[in-house]
């Protein structure tokens, strides 16, 4: 499929605290005979077949994404669950649901087979019956939790696609999907400080309260990236790109850079000339990464990165298209050249954000002034 797998470092936690908990927690108290190599096998099995399942879940998003002519940018796994990073927005409603529908339809598949396969094997009074029947419960919790309507769950993508295809508007059906998932995170709260507060349950409250400050913290997230990208569209880079950035020559020393406060506060990279042809950039990383001595004698041409090495982008490029490139690179600035070669700017994200904010700052209701028309008496 030629699809990037990406594993967070809370994944690897998760990973070895399930390990743990199974070898050292539940199997010894349902097979007291076992051995602790067998058990560390049982719980490293049940990990290794966990994160499995995540995959395929996430695989499942991505085929679909495939099929539908979305390109695939990668697969992250986090200790949440998974992310599946679709490139560009997807054009119909009903592309949106099969792809969300997708995740939790194999999960589902993979919880009944493996629960089946706990009942062929005798059931959960067997080791192997014991780790398959338990794997079939997590993936149909994680079909059926998915399911949920509201972001930023797969059921939230679904519920997006339903309320797009009735308002004929994809930004209107994503914040209805916005709004319930902060709903349910706000029940999920709720019910949490009823098991921690009334039943006494406090791994159970607790567990719950953080799931739903999750949810609510993660529909926020994805309504601001909406608005983001409603305030963006049919920007084109020419629009809004940068002309005047800080320019300088190849041969400046770079103890003269080293005192430009704005410079090492990371706000301003500078654009590098040889001969009045632009040559590459001067990013602040390759100069705070030198000590003072270090930095005595170099000149820019020695830490610069040449033009063959930079991210650049076309004036007429979408500027959501160049926000994607932008992030997937992890670069908060990019020239803009034009079609001789010749730099006609810097698009950068602080820049970006500031005209998310100012569009939208536009697009909200101005009040009436002197409390309306007066009728005639």
């Amino acid at each position: 499929m030629g699809v990037p797998l990406f594993v967070s470092h809370s994944w690897i936690t998760l990973f070895a605290l399930a390990t743990l908990f199974i070898a050292l927690v539940q199997l010894p108290a349902l097979f007291p005979s076992s051995t602790l190599g067998v058990r560390l096998l049982g719980g490293l099995a049940f990990s290794t077949l966990f994160f499995a399942s995540v995959v395929f879940h996430e695989m499942a998003h991505a085929v679909v994404a495939l099929s539908q002519k979305q390109r695939v940018h990668s697969i992250t796994v986090m200790i949440f669950g998974g992310f599946t990073a679709i490139e560009g927005e997807v054009p119909r409603p009903r592309a949106e649901a099969f792809i969300a529908a997708a995740g939790p339809v194999a999960s589902f598949v993979v919880g009944v087979m493996l629960i089946t396969l706990a009942f062929s094997v005798g059931g959960q009074g067997t080791m192997l019956g014991f780790i398959a029947f338990g794997l079939g419960e997590v993936n149909l919790a994680l079909a059926f939790l998915n399911m949920l309507p509201g972001l930023p769950l797969d059921g939230g993508r679904v519920f997006l696609a339903v309320a797009w295809k009735a308002t004929g508007s994809r930004y209107r059906g994503a914040m209805a999907a916005v709004n319930a998932g902060r709903f349910l995170g706000l029940v999920e709260i709720l019910i949490g400080l009823v098991y921690l507060f009334v039943l006494s349950d406090t791994v159970l409250g607790v567990s719950l309260i953080l799931v739903g400050w999750f949810l609510r913290s993660a529909a926020g997230s994805a309504g601001r990236q909406f608005t983001q990208q409603e305030t963006l569209k049919g920007l084109k880079v020419r629009d809004i790109v940068e002309a005047r950035w800080p320019r300088v020559t190849i041969g400046t020393a770079i103890s003269t850079i080293a005192e430009d406060e704005e410079f090492l506060q990371g706000r301003r990279s500078y654009l590098v000339y040889q001969d009045g042809t632009w040559a590459g950039m001067l990013p602040v990383r390759a100069v705070k990464s030198l000590s003072p001595e270090e930095r005595r004698g170099l000149r820019v041409g020695d830490v610069m990165v040449p033009r063959e090495n930079v991210l650049h982008i076309s004036p007429e490029d979408d500027v959501l298209a160049a926000l994607q490139s932008m992030e997937r690179e992890r670069a908060g600035y990019v020239p803009v050249l034009n079609d001789q070669g010749q730099v006609m700017g810097v698009l950068s994200r602080e820049h970006i954000q500031q005209v998310v904010l100012t569009r939208a700052a536009a697009a909200q209701p101005k009040p009436e002034r002197g409390g309306g028309k007066k009728g005639k008496s």
